[in-house]
């Protein structure tokens, strides 16, 4: 099925200072070395790998005599899985004079990679990287990253590297400060809260400008039970920084909670409001105050500024749902699901319109969750866990995860104890 906007626009709404080329007409003439890694990137998106080794490959080939040490020329290499150049790039970079964004991209190239049989492929050829390269400062973190993105982590890998991040000196630890923040990451992804936790206090000691380790220490605190503390935090970071975006964070994570007022004053503060993120999560709050037209004009407006923006699309189909309009639900989903196969609440909503539309075949066929998380839900809906259920008992399921939700629509995994406590304790070294 084809996406609903083309890759040129896609491509457009992509914010970062690497485009050099915004007019359609060159889309059509020669293209660019930037174009062809934003190409590449549309490909990890859409899972087309054979497209991920063209294009990068492409990239590499037009961008060598210019941008052999730029940070797109590292992860091109990183993510065709050609690790002894990558370091071999990494070690020329000087890491201080790069800006924020750009590391935050270099420290996970795979970040929207998800086919496992290819980041399994990366995997071996990492392990069969060089000497030199096993002996680069970043190797070890990046192993973690990669191994974490295939669900490959090797037992007490985190530990290991948890202990070298907060024992290391604060010189060093700065320097490397943009990767501890994406270890830090998957450490929470992972369900260590106290650890990514520790992690991300010590990133906005050295750096209180970093707004994004706020925003992921007061979603560690808010997942290990601290969301007054994490409420707290946010607004705190908010006075120190001015940062409009941690009103617009603080405002998702009132969503978590199931607190939609209290979401709305801080989605509607000052320059929050105009925030690019606030308006999917405002019409979010929005729509489970019963304001469905209002969140309608937000949702849509948030995507057609993100045409990217699965969460949205995710909340417009339950507003398709709820006035009866199953086809258009559909419809948004079905692109949902296209876009990122693996996403557990395109999977969710497509069972619940499944029931409605009294289509049992269709409801077993598209039950994709784990029996972990199946156990969970069916002992909160009344249900005996741990054997197969009746069409009748999956739409239950599917129904019971949406409410204990409240309004959160977020895919990653680390979020799902925060609304079904019975399913994963905090973990810990």
């Amino acid at each position: 099925m084809p996406l609903p906007y083309s890759f040129e626009t896609a491509i457009l709404k992509i914010p970062g200072d690497t485009l050099l080329f915004l007019k359609k007409k060159h889309f059509r003439a020669l293209e660019p070395a930037d174009i062809l890694y934003r190409r590449g990137e549309l490909s990890a998106d859409r899972s087309d790998i054979a497209g991920v080794r063209k294009y990068f490959t492409s990239y590499l080939q037009k961008a060598a005599q210019t941008n052999a040490n730029s940070f797109q020329f590292v992860n091109a290499f990183l993510i065709l899985g050609r690790f002894n150049e990558a370091f071999n790039c990494l070690s020329r970079m000087d890491m201080a004079a790069l800006p924020a964004e750009i590391k935050m991209e270099l420290s996970n190239p795979w970040h929207n990679l998800r086919d496992a049989q290819e980041l399994r492929r990366l995997l071996k050829a990492f392990s069969a990287a060089g000497v030199k390269a096993r002996k680069s400062p970043f190797y070890a973190a990046y192993s973690f990253i990669l191994s974490a993105s295939a669900n490959r982590q090797a037992p007490g890998a985190a530990a290991v590297l948890y202990k070298g991040i907060i024992s290391e000196k604060d010189g060093s630890f700065a320097e490397r400060a943009w990767l501890h923040f994406k270890t830090a990451e998957v450490l929470l992804n992972s369900g260590f809260y106290k650890e990514a936790a520790a992690v991300f206090k010590r990133l906005i000691g050295g750096e209180p400008g970093n707004i994004q380790a706020w925003g992921r220490l007061a979603e560690a605190l808010f997942c290990s039970g601290g969301k007054k503390q994490a409420l707290a935090l946010l607004q705190k970071g908010y006075a120190k920084t001015g940062d409009a975006a941690l009103k617009v964070w603080r405002g998702e994570l009132n969503l978590w909670a199931g607190n939609y007022a209290g979401a709305l004053r801080d989605l509607n503060h000052g320059g929050a409001g105009n925030h690019m993120l606030a308006s999917c999560w405002r019409g979010a709050a929005l729509f489970k105050t019963g304001r469905d037209k209002e969140a309608e004009f937000e949702l849509k407006r948030s995507v057609a500024a993100r045409p990217c923006d699965l969460e949205a699309r995710l909340w417009l189909s339950e507003i398709y749902e709820s006035r009866g309009l199953l086809h258009k639900a559909e419809k948004e989903i079905t692109s949902i699901l296209h876009e990122n196969p693996t996403h557990l609440w395109g999977w969710i909503n497509r069972g619940i319109l499944h029931g409605k539309k009294k289509d049992p075949a269709a409801l077993l066929r598209d039950f994709k969750l784990s029996p972990a998380m199946s156990a969970a839900l069916a002992k909160k809906a009344g249900i005996k866990p741990g054997r197969n259920y009746s069409h009748q008992e999956i739409e239950l399921l599917l129904k019971t995860a949406r409410t204990l939700a409240r309004g959160c629509r977020r895919h990653e995994t680390y979020i799902l104890p925060v609304w079904l406590k019975a399913w994963t304790a905090a973990k810990s070294f």
